[in-house]
C-alpha cells in the first residue's frame, strides 16, 4: 500500500512539475518563432525553433503547440535540407506521424500532415476541426485540385476578402483547371512587399534604388535603370518565403 501512495505521489508531483514547466517552455520556442519574420537567415531560424520544439517536447508530449512548430518546421526545412535536417530525429515523416498521433485535435498539426501526406481527407479533418482556420481551407483547395476537384477546390479558395496566401491558393487551383491567364490575373492580386524587378544598381553605395537616373546622360558611377527582360509570367512558388511562414 506503501508503495502505491509513493508512486501516486511521484506522479502527482512530475504532472505538477510539467504543468509548471511547460507553459515556460512554450514561451521560449514561441520567442524564437517571433525571429523568424525580421532572421536573415530564415532557414537557421526555423531550425532553432524546431531544435527547440523537439527539445521542449521531451518534458511536454502532450503540448499540441510544440507539436505543431516541429512538423511545421520540419515540413519548411525538408526540401533545402534534402530531407536531413531533422533526419536524426526520424526526419519529416516521423516528425508528422507523432505530431497527429500526440495532438489528434490540432487543426495546425492536421493541416501540416494533410500537406506532408498530400491527403484531402486529413485536409478535411483539420478544417473540421476549426472552420476558421484558413491554412486548413487553403491545403483542402490545392489538394482538391490536384485530385480534378476544381469547381469545389475555387469555393474553398473563395473568400470575401481574400489574404495574399488565399490568392496564391486560387491562382494554384485555376492553373491546376488549365486556365494560366486567370491564375496569373490571380496571382497579380497578391500584395508584393518587395522591390520592383526593376532595379538600378549602383557600382558606389551612396546611390540607392530611388535616386536611379532618367537624364540623358546618368553620372559615370551609376548605370541607366533598364526594365528587366520580357519572361512568360510565373507564380510564386509554394515554398518562397511568403508561404514559409509558422502561420501556415
Amino acid at each position: 500500500m506503501k508503495r502505491i501512495l509513493c508512486a501516486l505521489c511521484c506522479f502527482a508531483a512530475t504532472a505538477l512539475a510539467q504543468q509548471n514547466t511547460c507553459p515556460s517552455l512554450e514561451s521560449g520556442v514561441e520567442a524564437e518563432v517571433l525571429r523568424v519574420r525580421v532572421a536573415k537567415d530564415d532557414l537557421g531560424a526555423f531550425r532553432a525553433v524546431g531544435d527547440k520544439a523537439l527539445s521542449a517536447l521531451r518534458l511536454c508530449p502532450q503540448s499540441a503547440r510544440l507539436w505543431y512548430l516541429a512538423a511545421r518546421s520540419a515540413e519548411v526545412l525538408e526540401s533545402p535540407s534534402n530531407g536531413q535536417a531533422f533526419a536524426a530525429e526520424g526526419g519529416l515523416n516521423r516528425i508528422v506521424a507523432d505530431a497527429l498521433s500526440h495532438a489528434p485535435s490540432s487543426a495546425p498539426a492536421a493541416t501540416v500532415a494533410a500537406r506532408v501526406q498530400v491527403s484531402s481527407s486529413l485536409a478535411r479533418k483539420a478544417l473540421a476541426l476549426d472552420p476558421n482556420y484558413q491554412p486548413a481551407r487553403r491545403a483542402l483547395a490545392e489538394l482538391l485540385a490536384k485530385e480534378g476537384a476544381i469547381d469545389e477546390a475555387l469555393r474553398l479558395a473563395s473568400a470575401k476578402t481574400p489574404s495574399g496566401p488565399m490568392h496564391l491558393t486560387r491562382a494554384h487551383v485555376l492553373l491546376a483547371a488549365k486556365r494560366p491567364a486567370e491564375a496569373v490575373a490571380e496571382a497579380r492580386k497578391i500584395p508584393m512587399n518587395s522591390p520592383p524587378l526593376s532595379r538600378c544598381t549602383a557600382t558606389s553605395r551612396k546611390f540607392s534604388v530611388s535616386r536611379c537616373s532618367t537624364s540623358r546622360k546618368p553620372p559615370k558611377r551609376e548605370r541607366r535603370c533598364e526594365p528587366p527582360p520580357r519572361q512568360a509570367p510565373s507564380l510564386p512558388s509554394a515554398t518562397s518565403l511568403s508561404e514559409r511562414s509558422l502561420r501556415a
